[in-house]
């Protein structure tokens, strides 16, 4: 019983934190930075839990988490049911009901501390009410004691008495009410110095460390959650050093986040705050930046003079992901030698060679990426197949496309259309090997664009049925059909209008793309600080609509790689299509400034 009682108070503890909140950091006479020791390298801390649990309780969303099958199989399973008998004896115990007892113990927020000197966790709640703290720690200790001596098991406390401060141990973490605060710490040594300041005034705390200060004016008053990171005593230290030091063996890694790891380099400290903002939830994490820190090797991220800037969405009915960003491609790419391993290196100069060879000998990463713009999009789109297919093992694949701007159309358009028909010839020659029909050309000229096409035939994959034996390989045919549908389904296309070339899977993504571009005109763009680098936007409604339409081929994966049933696979899925309708979207976005990344994270759910 008394396991129950202690897990539920360390759910409740652990869980209502990460959860939604909805109000602010409140402020106290003594922050709990001035109990911590200057040697602390990671800080964080939230509103009361009073604020947190009231975002997560009376969210309006809540009845619709409640109605979901998961959940209310979990209402009649034995664990919650032990778990509820655990939390109203302990409700009965203490005279107050848990909520209550939850929103007294950490009226005054709940922090978190990592301390590099010790190597230590310590975390602090801060309570209104100290005669209700002691007494729920008196029983939660004394509970826990008898529960002990009835099974024949030893005392799972270990107490002792520093400086009149009662304090336990179980395992590796102790803990102790001490005034306004409960303490739980790893280390001895940092238990000791809070204690130390909480009874005789700090002489030296994280209150008075220069960086904390600093990041400390960059709070924003409105945080429902605050986190600073000490990344010069962390680079010191040696943390991070396969990530931030040597030459970068990922070439993926180098061309989302390279800009970053520079300004990680030299960068004091870091932040991060969660906000509501406008019916969603933000995160944003900031780090001071220099743009002198940034080496000539990595100006492909951020462009000349820092200005790079990400190209306008595109925003096209049922996109599922859209990715925009300023990146010089080519830069990275001929800078290799400055970045990347030696493995690296090799791979590329031979994809190098081998691109070359394909673009008529033009050297690939000079002259072909070269003429590429540094505002680059990718953008997948959910759209309805044109392809009739009743085969339920049919795959069925998300439209995607890349977008880009030439410089100079004129000497470009030409390389990369031959380049096209060559690709297309050698997937042929691929394909026949495999018994695959060939991909045929179609081009078409009009209104100022130009649009290559490659479409395999349906009448290459047309069969002529037979009555006598039709169900004597109905699993083959059916496979067969389905990657007949998936091949249909495409039809690879590079598009140019004026400046714009499109790389996409279907000839109508191009299309869609190409006329809607005259409306988002870059002419316009504003390159003056803060401006977005990179921004991401994700949204669940199409995302949610192209799972669906591979229901029967999730669980079938499902099956086959977790070894469940149909029924739990089943549940497992629609599970995953649930949750999707209590989003609408989710936004990514990298602005830099002349003195700040800062990263942007914001969750938007589905308004009521």
């Amino acid at each position: 019983m008394c396991r129950a009682i202690c897990a539920t108070f360390v759910l409740l503890a652990v869980a209502v934190p990460l959860s939604l909140p909805s109000a602010e950091i409140k402020g106290s006479d003594t922050s709990a930075a001035s109990l911590l020791p200057e040697s602390v390298v990671f800080y964080a801390e939230t509103a009361s839990t009073s604020d947190l649990l009231s975002g997560v309780l009376d969210h309006p969303h809540r009845q619709k988490f409640e109605d979901l099958p998961l959940y209310q199989k979990w209402l009649k399973s034995e664990e919650r049911t032990q778990m509820m008998f655990g939390v109203q004896f302990l409700e009965t115990q203490l005279g107050v009901s848990w909520r209550s007892a939850i929103e007294k113990l950490g009226a005054g927020g709940i922090y978190f501390a990592f301390d590099g000197a010790s190597q230590g966790v310590a975390i602090l709640v801060k309570t209104d009410d100290k005669a209700f703290l002691e007494k729920t720690l008196d029983t939660l200790v004394n509970l826990a004691r008898v529960d002990a001596a009835g099974n024949g098991r030893p005392d799972p406390f270990q107490s002792v008495d520093y400086r009149g401060v009662q304090a336990y141990r179980a395992d590796e973490v102790r803990f102790a009410a001490v005034e306004e605060w409960l303490l739980l710490t790893t280390s001895n040594a940092l238990g000791k110095s809070i204690i130390d300041n909480v009874l005789d005034g700090s002489k030296q705390s994280l209150s008075q460390n220069d960086r904390f200060q600093a990041a400390l004016e960059t709070r924003p008053h409105t945080s429902l959650a605050w986190a600073y990171a000490d990344l010069a005593t962390l680079r010191s230290a040696g943390v991070a050093e396969p990530l931030l030091g040597g030459k970068s063996p990922d070439p993926a890694a180098e061309l989302l986040f390279g800009g970053v790891l520079s300004t990680l380099l030299k960068t004091p400290f870091a932040t991060a705050q969660l906000m509501p903002e406008e019916g969603s939830l933000a995160l944003a994490i900031s780090l001071p930046h220099d743009p002198s820190w940034t080496p000539a090797e990595r100006e492909f991220f951020f462009g000349p003079q820092h200005q790079g800037v990400a190209p306008p969405e595109i925003a096209l009915p049922e996109t599922i992901l859209e990715v925009r960003a300023y990146r010089g491609v080519s830069g990275m790419w001929l800078h290799g030698p400055d970045l990347f391993n030696e493995k690296v290196n090799a791979d590329l100069a031979k994809t190098n060679s081998d691109l070359s060879t394909l673009f008529g000998g033009r050297p690939f990463a000079e002259e072909i990426l070269g003429a590429l713009g540094g505002g680059l999009r990718l953008v997948v789109v959910h759209e309805p197949s044109s392809v009739s297919n009743a085969a339920s093992a049919a795959l069925k694949l998300p439209s995607f496309a890349a977008v880009a701007r030439l410089k100079d159309p004129k000497s470009s358009q030409r390389p990369l259309r031959i380049a096209f028909q060559t690709a297309v010839g050698f997937i042929n020659l691929t394909g026949a090997e495999q018994g695959r029909p060939p991909l045929e050309i179609e081009t078409e000229r009009r209104d100022g664009r130009t649009l290559l096409t490659a479409r395999y035939s349906p009448e290459d994959f047309a069969t002529d049925g037979d009555g006598d034996n039709a169900n004597e390989n109905d699993n083959e045919a059916m496979m067969a059909a389905a990657g007949s549908s998936v091949l249909l389904s495409i039809s690879p296309t590079v598009a140019f209008a004026d400046e714009t070339v499109v790389f996409a899977s279907t000839r109508s993504l191009a299309n869609q793309i190409l006329d809607r571009l005259p409306a988002i005109s870059e002419a316009g763009t504003d390159t003056s600080f803060p401006i977005s680098n990179t921004a991401v936007r994700l949204q669940a409604a199409p995302l949610r609509a192209i799972l669906a339409e591979n229901r029967e081929r999730l669980i079938s994966n499902n099956m086959l790689e977790k070894g469940h049933n149909r029924a739990t696979a089943v549940r497992e899925v629609e599970v995953l299509l649930t949750l999707l309708e209590f989003f609408e979207q989710g936004d990514a976005s990298l602005q830099v400034d002349e003195d700040q990344l800062k990263l942007s994270i914001r969750l938007t759910p589905v308004g009521e």
